[in-house]
């Protein structure tokens, strides 16, 4: 019976000892994997870091090259409005040198139109004022 004791208690010392090498182990590979994930986790967020930092840059580039655009824009919004009044002012301009040169050649033209009707007019009141002075010059010989 003692050998029997003995063996239980063989048997029950080498489960113990067995169970404190596992858990021992258990406990170095759970170290082990806890600094592996802690290790990771660190790398990860440098990465993600690093990522933000690249993303905020090209943010600050796209913010840049945008307000230069609207800067670009607004210029030429305002060169373009410059060019339009410009161009209407010089058409304003042409319009009444043209309106102007137009009514002086009218009236130019006018002018010597009524010149030559006056002339003609004046013609036939001489042909008429002799036409009736031959008509009254025989009543007016009679009379006298």
């Amino acid at each position: 019976m003692i050998e029997a004791v003995s063996i239980t208690l063989a048997l029950a010392l080498g489960i113990a000892v067995g169970m404190l090498i596992a858990r021992n182990r258990a406990r170095a590979v759970e170290t082990g994997l806890r600094e592996q994930l802690a290790t990771g986790e660190r790398a990860l967020q440098a990465q993600v870091l690093e990522a933000e930092r690249g993303l905020q840059q090209q943010l600050a580039e796209v913010d840049k090259a945008r307000a230069t655009a609207e800067a670009r824009l607004s210029e030429q919004e305002k060169a373009h409005r410059e060019a339009q009044a410009r161009s209407s002012a010089t058409f304003k301009e042409l319009a009444g040198d043209v309106l102007k040169q137009s009514s002086e050649q009218f009236l130019s033209l006018a002018k010597s139109k009524f010149e030559v009707s006056e002339k003609h007019q004046l013609g036939e009141l001489e042909k008429r004022q002799l036409a009736i002075s031959e008509l009254v010059k025989p009543l007016n010989e009679k009379l006298q």
